[in-house]
């Protein structure tokens, strides 16, 4: 997979972008660790840390992406199956490489 630029993903996960919903990313997942009952979604704090150990055989990168793509591949302890599962049609693979890419940084 190509590295992607990770500014492009903190335009996704901030704003949508062009290409998703109004707030994109931020709707549902905070940077700084805080999340509350209307955000069914896990913060990303400390995500690059952790996401190469969530699944064995699945890299960081390789992991984050599936959860981009395939979000109901696997599920979070304590969280439910609610991401979009729209995201591998609406983000291209530009897109996705750099949100990702962004991920890796938190």
């Amino acid at each position: 997979m190509d590295v992607g630029d990770p500014q492009r993903g903190h335009e996704i996960w901030d704003s949508g972008g062009d290409v998703i919903f109004p707030n994109g990313c931020s709707m549902c997942h905070s940077l700084d660790g805080t999340e509350d009952d209307r955000s069914p979604s896990p913060s990303w704090l400390g995500i690059s840390e952790v996401a190469g150990s969530r699944v064995p055989g699945l890299s960081a990168t390789e992991y984050l992406r599936e959860s981009i793509v395939d979000p109901g591949a696997y599920i979070v302890e304590g969280y439910r199956d609610t991401m979009p599962k729209s995201f591998a049609l609406l983000l291209s693979e530009e897109d996705i490489a750099g949100l990702v890419a962004f991920l890796l940084t938190q």
